[in-house]
């Protein structure tokens, strides 16, 4: 029961929505733009891998140069045959009379001219200028010194000088020194013998 003098609650009027809240005459908000999605990425391409040419210098270094072993057959037009030229060469110092001689076994043109230097002497003669004409070529050095600057005299080339100094020693020296080229000659004889042996067993 209501308390006297007491007035009942008023409600309030609601207040109705205006414009503004119901939306009336507003742009409506575009909805929202979903990201078009990505292309997709090429495919990756796999790039082969090119080996360059060896430089000329790797290649050179590649190929074997000289000391061919013996029974070895090559035709490699790389190979450096050079060495031939002294292949089976010997070449020592031998002592005659106290004196160092250094000498060396000849080539086939050096052999060449001193048998051409002899000519169609008789036999002792002919033998005896082959001597003098091998040794003066064979010689390089007595003690030390070239025989062409140990002569003395008029001769201006290089194996004139050794000739002319040759031709005067003792026949005695001559022979001794002859002896001790024929010695080179064996031993060269017996290289060039034992690189053949393995071409036997072929």
């Amino acid at each position: 029961m209501a308390a006297p003098n007491e007035q009942p609650a008023v409600k309030p009027a609601e207040r109705p929505p205006s414009d503004e809240e119901k939306g009336v005459g507003q742009t409506p908000a575009p909805p929202s733009a979903t990201p078009a999605p990505a292309p997709p990425a090429p495919p990756s391409v796999q790039t082969a891998s090119v080996t360059p040419p060896p430089s000329a210098q790797a290649f050179a270094a590649s190929v074997p140069q000289g000391n061919v072993e013996p029974g070895t057959i090559t035709h490699d037009p790389y190979v450096d045959l050079s060495a031939l030229v002294n292949a089976g060469r010997i070449e020592d110092t031998v002592t005659v009379f106290d004196y160092q001689i250094r000498m060396h076994t000849l080539r086939a043109d050096e052999n060449t001219e001193a048998l051409s230097a002899v000519g169609h002497m008789g036999d002792t003669a002919g033998a005896n200028a082959l001597m003098i004409q091998v040794l003066s070529r064979a010689m390089d050095t007595i003690n030390g010194i070239p025989l062409e600057d140990i002569y003395q005299g008029n001769q201006q080339s290089r194996i004139a000088k050794r000739v002319e100094l040759v031709s005067a020693f003792q026949q005695t020296f001559l022979t001794r020194l002859w002896e001790q080229y024929t010695n080179l000659m064996d031993r060269s004889t017996a290289i060039a013998e034992e690189a053949e042996e393995p071409l036997k067993n072929l």
